[in-house]
């Protein structure tokens, strides 16, 4: 989304960021979660089953039921070494009705109902916001546990980088060197312990990350 969302949404207060709300803002990845969801509910969403398109919520139902998600606090909380470790069967999941409304559940069971009739009105699919793919408008989110088979983005390392698997490598480090004009080879010498396909991801990643900054920008 257009940088001037996200800081619109800032002043306004619907997604504040945690880390810093100065003229320098810093978001912390749950508030990235945050985001993501905030922008998957007020988009129109396809019902399959009923070859429809449900309308995306309004902007006054998203802060109603982002009030909800604050005051339900810490039973929606996520266990972030599970998530390290990649046991993700049992995080809460986000599902939404039709009129707009959060429904959570774990292990395919909605555990807080937000009104009547919720196993009628809920979507088919839930929503996994780390792996959401958001294809718009040339922009491309990437997965936000697993961005490409060898790299991966783990709260807490690296400040939250997407890095190479099992390294402390950050992505951009390896972006930085291609865009200087290394070959490939000369940054597997800098870095033996990764395979040429892991530089080819880091690449491919940031150039896709650039790539949905113009964008975005533009939009």
């Amino acid at each position: 989304m257009p940088r001037s969302t996200v800081y619109y949404w800032a002043r306004t207060g619907l997604v504040l960021p945690t880390v810093s709300v100065e003229k320098v803002k810093k978001w912390s990845f749950t508030d990235l979660l945050v985001l993501r969801l905030v922008d998957w509910i007020r988009r129109d969403k396809p019902d399959i089953s009923r070859d429809v398109n449900i309308p995306g919520a309004s902007m006054r139902t998203i802060h109603q039921e982002l009030a909800t998600v604050t005051a339900l606090g810490e039973r929606l909380a996520v266990d972030m070494t599970a998530v390290r470790e990649s046991f993700i069967e049992d995080v809460t999941r986000v599902f939404v009705d039709r009129k707009g409304r959060l429904h959570f559940g774990r292990s395919g069971r909605v555990w807080v109902e937000l009104g009547a009739g919720v196993s009628q009105e809920l979507l088919g699919t839930e929503v996994d916001l780390l792996r959401l793919s958001l294809w718009r408008e040339g922009i491309r989110g990437p997965d936000l546990r697993e961005p490409r088979p060898t790299l991966r983005i783990v709260p807490g390392k690296l400040a939250g980088e997407p890095h190479v698997a099992r390294t402390r490598i950050p992505t951009e480090m390896i972006a930085a060197l291609d865009r200087r004009g290394f070959e490939q080879s000369a940054i597997l010498e800098l870095y033996p312990s990764i395979r040429r396909d892991a530089v080819r991801d880091a690449i491919d990643l940031e150039e896709q990350l650039e790539s949905n900054l113009r964008h975005g920008a533009a939009a």
